[in-house]
């Protein structure tokens, strides 16, 4: 099930390249419940719930999977059910194999601001949204899991959004 997904999935798909860019960070290994599982090359699921703030009905990746080094487009469709309000966060995780390379929490209402042409307050109603980004070319290949959930200033969850994909090269 894909539902429900778009609006962390776009705030994820903003906040990804700026987490790519990061300094590695060694001091935080940790392992995934089997991180030798073999995998497609790209996936992407709904880790949220029917209670989530947003409804998606339509997610386009091109091209799926990632490519380094080029344009990754990103178009969405869903309808937000609740207003959103500023304070919202969006907690990233991002690993290659075990190795975290991200876990931070960024302001929805920043980013939404900064990237997608909105601001908070978000009023509830239907959302269609694309954003196109460069993909850093030095990434280093290797299996990438990305997890991010997006909640409201009180803590109800807004969406919830899981990628994983191999970079080979």
């Amino acid at each position: 099930m894909k539902g429900r997904t778009l609006f962390l999935g776009l705030t994820l798909l903003a906040v990804l390249p700026l987490s790519l860019g990061a300094p590695l960070d060694l001091s935080f290994i940790t392992q995934f419940d089997d991180p030798f599982e073999p995998t497609p090359l790209s996936t992407v699921t709904n880790c949220g719930t029917s209670d989530d703030l947003f409804e998606l009905t339509s997610l386009n990746i091109s091209p799926d999977p990632p490519v380094k080094g080029f344009p990754i487009t990103i178009a969405a469709s869903g309808t937000l059910k609740d207003e959103v309000l500023p304070g919202a966060n969006v907690s990233v995780l991002v690993k290659i194999g075990l190795v975290k390379l991200v876990n931070q929490d960024f302001d929805l209402c920043e980013l939404i601001k900064g990237n997608l042409d909105e601001e908070c307050p978000l009023a509830p109603g239907d959302r269609e949204l694309t954003r196109t980004f460069q993909l850093p070319e030095d990434a280093p290949r290797g299996h990438y899991r990305v997890n991010a959930v997006v909640k409201t200033v009180d803590r109800r969850q807004i969406a919830c959004f899981m990628a994983d994909w191999v970079w080979l090269s």
